[in-house]
């Protein structure tokens, strides 16, 4: 969205919830599976299922933290560059909803696990946010203040219906990290760039699967108007719980336009928390936006401070040995278009892959893996191609095609086998008889006359029907730029002995 000059300048903040990748909920041992916010149709997998006394808040009931939860949360803290604190504690933030079996949340309010740091932002030479797929290049980064990272519970789901409402306790108790960004972006556009630049950060590092549509990945869309000197004019409003990228464009475009219209007619808009309408492309009011002092945050008795040694923070550290925006500038230099790039960055394993051989690999080479990675599943296939150099040297000597180096690559991600072997079983290498290549040359020739004729008249295209009859013609397999050339080479013969 462009803003004249004198206009309100929007400025928007992200409150991201990442469901942790681990098999059991936050403070309980229910398996997390059950906690998904899908559609099962198993009996016992159906609704409520996977819940025992503690995460449905029994009187009686003790929390325990799941040993996993810090080592994810402290690796995403680190990638994001922020300050992680060496002692953590917990917190009961009151609400009274539904679907809040206890009547509070445990989460952290006085020592997050992690405060400050920032998500780089890929920008044009113009300074703009580059979207997914637009084409741009990358010039270099923006920042994105972090304001807090910090750890908590998922509450249960409620399902609304012109009958009722229901409540579904699976998810409640799922381990959630929470990453609250600083109102520093522009535009939705913007938004959505860092939620995605977040999203794939989250799945590059193994924390979580961040899949919106299972509840792996949810997002409040805080906007707020403000004029040339930072005086705030509007807002900030909440669009509370939006899943997915679509859904936070569309719904604070209609926000920011809600906003405008609003300060045009003199409608003084304060704080205020909203739900998004996908049927209506619209939001509606759900309640004032609380305060801290709301909540009545309050220490978690029942969960003792958590102390964080710098040996097992420095054994953290140690495992971020690649970072997405790290590959992505590695990956420019290998020629790759930004199409290519963001392909790739969604593959974690296929990125990693392929700049481990980068330094052994010409750029059209690059190119060449890269098309053949996009778009496969390759965390289980690529760790059995051992050998990509003795692949890229069958095919830089010309012993196998481009066709067949793709079919070798595949071949040789199902089954570890020496490269040249596995070639000779599939009849892949190429022959390089050159005798044997004139023969068939001269007997095509010989035997085409029409078309021959044809092709010194101009019709260039009958040089790929030749070239065909006599790859068919030898039978096996021969180089097919060797025979092109000779190809060539004889119809330019028959050329000028015309035109003498």
């Amino acid at each position: 969205m462009c803003l004249n000059t004198g206009d309100p300048q929007a400025r928007i903040g992200l409150e991201v919830h990442v469901q942790l990748e681990l098999r059991t909920k936050a403070f309980c041992s229910c398996a997390l599976n059950c906690a998904l916010n899908c559609a099962l149709t198993d009996d016992e997998a159906g609704p409520d299922s996977g819940c025992c006394p503690v995460c449905l808040g029994l009187p009686g009931s003790l929390p325990a933290l799941n040993g996993q939860i810090p080592a994810l949360a402290v690796r995403l803290a680190m990638a994001l560059e922020s300050r992680v604190a060496a002692r953590w504690s917990f917190d009961r933030k009151s609400y009274f909803y539904p679907d809040m079996p206890r009547g509070y949340q445990i989460t952290q309010w006085r020592n997050p696990c992690a405060t400050g740091g920032r998500l780089p932002l890929p920008v044009d030479e113009h300074g703009e946010v580059l979207c997914h797929g637009d084409g741009r290049s990358r010039a270099a980064w923006r920042p994105l203040p972090l304001q807090r990272l910090h750890v908590e519970e998922d509450a249960g789901s409620s399902r609304h219906s012109g009958g009722g409402s229901e409540v579904d306790y699976r998810r409640a108790g799922a381990p959630l990290v929470e990453i609250v960004s600083e109102p520093q972006l522009r535009t939705p556009a913007e938004a959505v760039a860092a939620l995605r630049q977040l999203r794939q950060l989250v799945r590059w590092l193994g924390v979580g699967n961040a899949q919106a549509e299972t509840g792996g990945l949810r997002c409040d869309g805080n906007l707020s108007l403000s004029d040339t000197d930072g005086t705030l004019l509007a807002g900030p409003v909440e669009v509370k719980n939006l899943n997915s990228l679509r859904f936070l464009e569309r719904a604070l475009h209609y926000e920011d336009a809600r906003l405008r219209k609003a300060l045009k007619d003199g409608v003084r808009v304060g704080r205020e928390s909203r739900g998004y309408d996908e049927q209506a492309d619209r939001t509606f009011a759900m309640r004032d936006k609380e305060s801290g002092a709301d909540y009545r945050y309050s220490p978690e008795p029942d969960l003792p401070d958590l102390v964080l040694e710098e040996s097992w923070l420095d054994q953290q550290r140690d495992t971020l040995l690649l970072l997405p925006w790290q590959a992505r500038e590695q990956l420019e230099e290998l020629g790759l278009l930004p199409a290519e790039i963001e392909g790739l960055l969604e593959d974690a394993a296929a990125a990693r892959w392929l700049l481990s051989w980068s330094q052994e690999l010409e750029m059209e080479d690059a190119r060449a893996f890269a098309h053949r990675l996009l778009g496969r599943d390759t965390r289980t296939a690529l760790p059995l191609l051992a050998d990509a150099g003795e692949l890229v040297r069958l095919q830089h000597e010309r012993r196998i095609t481009r066709q067949g180096a793709d079919r070798l690559f595949w071949l040789l991600c199902e089954r570890s086998v020496d490269v040249a072997t596995l070639a000779r079983e599939e009849g892949l290498l190429l022959e390089h008889d050159e005798k044997a290549a004139v023969e068939a040359v001269h007997r095509v020739l010989t035997d085409c006359p029409d078309e021959l004729a044809r092709l010194r008249a101009g019709e260039k295209r009958l040089l790929e029907y030749l070239l065909g009859q006599v790859l068919r013609q030898l039978k096996r397999n021969a180089d097919p730029r060797l025979v092109r050339a000779l190809l060539q080479e004889h119809v330019s013969q028959e050329i000028d002995a015309d035109r003498s």
